[in-house]
């Protein structure tokens, strides 16, 4: 999707990153979930990005159920 508004895609990435590696320390899942997580914020205006796990294993194209 195209970017709205950048606010909070950093915060976003770092939540995203640090659920999955504090869980698992899988640092390729942990990026992946990271990304997913800023381009999902980035895709919405403000700084309260809507996330969900469903969203993110959309973006990923991940069949695992978060």
């Amino acid at each position: 999707g195209t970017p709205v508004d950048t606010t909070g895609a950093g915060d976003a990435f770092a939540a995203g990153f640090l659920s999955v590696w504090v869980e698992t320390r899988d640092t390729t899942r942990a990026l992946a979930v990271g990304n997913a997580c800023g381009a999902l914020a980035a895709r919405q205006e403000g700084p309260d990005a809507n996330l969900s796990w469903g969203q993110i294993g959309e973006i990923i194209d991940d069949p695992t159920d978060f």
